[in-house]
C-alpha cells in the first residue's frame, strides 16, 4: 500500500474526475464549479509534486496537458458539452467565459489557443436548431453505422448513446431530461468472445421544440434488437 498521502490524494483525484467527466453529462454546479477547479487542481499540484520527490510514478504534467482529440469517453467533449448546457456560461462576458473553461477543464492545462478552440466549440450553443436531431440526420446517414455504446441514468434523467457511423466518424449524442428510454435485446445470448456491435437496420430521429425522440432497430448474430428514447433536451458531437 502506498505511504504519505499519495493514495489519498490519487482516490480524491479520482473521484473528481469521475464528478466532472464521468461518462454522464454533469450539471454546470459540478462540472464548471470554481471551489471545485480549485480543489482539483491544488490535489493534482500536489500529487505531481509528491511524484518528482520519490523520483516514481508517471509524469503527472504531461498526463495533465489536455487533449483535444481523445475518443469519445474524452474529457475535452465531455466539458464542452456541459459548457453548451450552462445557462450562466452562455450569459458570460469573454472574460468570465475564459475563466469558466479553465474551470471546466481543470485539472487539465490548455494552452491560450486551445481556450479558444473550447469556446468556440461551446458556442455551437447559439443555434439550438443546428444541434436539433432533425439538423444531424439532415447531415449524416446511419445506414448500418454501429452502436458503441449506450448507457441510462433513471435518476438523473439522462441517456447518452454513441454510434461509429460507416464513414468511421463516431457520433455521440446526449439526451437529458429523459422520459422514455426502452433497450430491447435478443433473448438468445451470443456466443463467446469479444460481443458483436450492433448493426443500424432502420433509424429515425427528430426535434420539435422541447421534444426530441430516437427510434432505431438493430441487428446482431443472434436476432434483432431495439432502442426507443424520448427527452426533453438534446445535445450532439460528430468526430
Amino acid at each position: 500500500m502506498k505511504t504519505d498521502g499519495v493514495r489519498d490524494l490519487e482516490l480524491l483525484n479520482a473521484a473528481i474526475q469521475e464528478a466532472k467527466f464521468g461518462f454522464f453529462l454533469r450539471s454546470g454546479n459540478i462540472a464548471g464549479d470554481p471551489e471545485l477547479a480549485l480543489l482539483s487542481n491544488r490535489i493534482y499540484d500536489e500529487l505531481s509534486e509528491l511524484n518528482k520527490k520519490r523520483k516514481s510514478g508517471a509524469d503527472l504534467e504531461e498526463l495533465r496537458r489536455v487533449k483535444t482529440s481523445q475518443g469519445y469517453r474524452g474529457a475535452w467533449r465531455t466539458a464542452v458539452l456541459a459548457a453548451r448546457a450552462d445557462k450562466a456560461f452562455r450569459s458570460a462576458d469573454e472574460k468570465e467565459r475564459l475563466t469558466l473553461a479553465k474551470c471546466y477543464l481543470s485539472p487539465f492545462t490548455c494552452t491560450e489557443s486551445e481556450l479558444k478552440e473550447f469556446l468556440a466549440a461551446a458556442d455551437m450553443t447559439d443555434d439550438p436548431k443546428s444541434r436539433s436531431l432533425d439538423a444531424l440526420m439532415k447531415a449524416h446517414s446511419f445506414d448500418s453505422a454501429m452502436l458503441l455504446s449506450d448507457d441510462y441514468s433513471m435518476s438523473a434523467q439522462r441517456a447518452r448513446i454513441v454510434f461509429m457511423l460507416k464513414s468511421r466518424r463516431v457520433c455521440d449524442i446526449f439526451f437529458s431530461r429523459v422520459r422514455r428510454f426502452e433497450l430491447a435485446r435478443p433473448d438468445t445470448p451470443g456466443g463467446e468472445g469479444e460481443p458483436d456491435m450492433p448493426v443500424v437496420k432502420k433509424l429515425s430521429a427528430g426535434s420539435k421544440e422541447k421534444r426530441h425522440s430516437l427510434e432505431a432497430e438493430l441487428t446482431l448474430p443472434e436476432g434483432k434488437m431495439t432502442l426507443r428514447v424520448e427527452a426533453g433536451a438534446v445535445d450532439w458531437w460528430l468526430s
